[in-house]
């Protein structure tokens, strides 16, 4: 729940400082969805970058 509260406030400042706009998605997975994500993580074919970290104040200085 903390989560998602972060991720609106994020959303918000991304809208109010930058040009970025940020939404969420409800999806629902299903089994084969999960196995066809599983295969290409195993594969190394999807791969997540994160180049660094910002704090929540240095939000706004991350997005320009």
């Amino acid at each position: 729940m903390a989560q998602i509260f972060q991720d609106m406030l994020l959303g918000y400042l991304m809208s109010v400082v930058g040009n970025k706009k940020m939404g969420s998605l409800d999806t629902k997975f299903n089994k084969k969805d999960l196995i066809f994500m599983k295969e290409f993580l195993e594969a190394g074919k999807v791969v997540p970058v994160i180049e660094r970290r910002y704090t929540i104040s240095e939000v706004p200085e991350a997005i320009r």
